[in-house]
């Protein structure tokens, strides 16, 4: 009994020990799953701008260039149909033209735009679809209509997306497609999804059009897309990546033939929006929904560093009573996850509330820039546009 005894205790000292480890490693894989190796840190280095009283410093349409040696941004007023071009190194005003509604250079009066060059701007319209081409005078030298692909069908541009950062990839401009499905109460069929293209690819040389293959990720179907939004970027490898903002993934394509879905790493839970369609008869009832999930609003690819960073707009949990709709959605709350050109994790960086306006930054050969024109910023004005160098620093 005695051997038989000693036998059975060293064995459950064994697994106890077994045990203990499990809890040990669980517990740590659970408590710190990623850690921050990299973080964004504040340079001493800015940007400041004085604009006059028809330009903004709040704009979701903007676009960095460089030409000969000069880094330039592009900013787009909607509120005054105007685009201005900044000189980021004299910190001055460089170019500035209105879009006209009326006369031989007219346009539509809901657009994006991209500038293929810092003397050619290109603006998508949407009533009507048409593609112009314009000079540093902002005159309209060339038309290119986008009613119809190749096949003769329909082409439903996105509204909310036109202005989602246009790209442009071998001479090949490409813009956001409608996603809905209106038919089905916003509910995504098997139908639908077969229908439903991630880009519309429309040759800047030709005009002609080309809806890629590529339809929306299965992944959606059987969810209700209603008021879905989708951001993508470019990498150094011509690969097109994407953010669903009701799926909890990045979705990248080289070819446009088919996806990889890529989970998201981050020590940061998200709560991301469903059912938007069950809010859409109450209007404070839809806006209070937003403002209490989580969204990834842009990604940027850093090209000189070759990594990503992935805008959040973080969710507030409690609601007061009287919310400012305006200022939380226009100005949110969030933060940055870090990562590299794999799309593993490198770092988590929260920014400190009411000092940046995260729907405007760039990222540029010496860093990231991040506005500091955030409404409630002690030192905002409505005179100037700052933005603050972040640069990408080991921890």
């Amino acid at each position: 009994m005695q051997p038989l005894f000693k036998t059975n205790l060293k064995m459950k000292i064994k697994l106890v020990i077994s045990f203990l480890i499990y809890l040990f490693l669980f517990g740590c894989r659970q408590e710190d799953t990623y850690k921050d190796k990299f973080t964004l840190k504040t340079s001493s280095e800015s940007i400041s701008i004085k604009i006059d009283s028809s330009s903004t410093n709040l704009s979701f349409r903007i676009q960095y260039l460089t030409s000969n040696n000069t880094n330039y941004l592009a900013v787009l007023a909607r509120k005054f149909n105007s685009l201005a071009i900044y000189n980021l190194d004299k910190k001055e005003l460089y170019n500035k033209f209105e879009f006209k509604n009326k006369g031989p250079n007219s346009l539509s009066t809901s657009y994006g735009f991209v500038m293929k060059s810092i003397d050619t701007t290109i603006v998508v319209g949407f009533y009507p679809k048409v593609i112009y081409f314009l000079n540093n005078n902002g005159e309209i030298i060339k038309k290119l209509p986008y009613e119809k692909d190749s096949d003769e069908r329909l082409i439903n541009p996105s509204w909310a997306n036109l202005g989602y950062r246009p790209i442009i990839l071998n001479n090949t401009l490409y813009i956001f497609p409608d996603f809905r499905a209106d038919e089905s109460d916003g509910i995504l069929t098997s139908i639908n999804q077969m229908n439903s293209p991630v880009d519309i690819a429309i040759n800047l040389n030709t005009g002609k059009i080309k809806v890629p293959s590529l339809k929306l990720p299965e992944e959606l179907i059987g969810k209700d897309i209603t008021g879905m939004t989708a951001c993508r970027t470019l990498n150094n490898k011509n690969c097109f990546i994407y953010h669903f903002s009701i799926i909890n993934g990045l979705f990248v394509t080289c070819d446009f033939v088919s996806f990889k879905k890529v989970a998201i790493e981050t020590n940061y839970e998200f709560k991301l929006r469903e059912n938007q369609g069950r809010n859409h008869s109450d209007l404070k009832k839809a806006l209070s929904y937003i403002l209490t999930r989580d969204e990834i609003i842009d990604i940027h690819f850093d090209s000189y560093r070759e990594c990503y960073y992935l805008v959040v707009f973080k969710r507030t949990d409690e609601l007061g009573k009287n919310p400012d709709f305006r200022s939380e959605l226009l100005y949110p709350k969030g933060f940055i996850i870090i990562l590299d050109k794999n799309l593993r994790h490198m770092g988590d960086v929260f920014l400190p509330d009411n000092t940046y306006s995260l729907k405007m930054m760039f990222v540029t050969p010496q860093g990231l820039y991040i506005s500091e024109d955030h409404i409630n910023n002690p030192t905002f004005s409505e005179d100037y546009m700052r933005f603050r160098l972040f640069t990408l620093e080991r921890l």
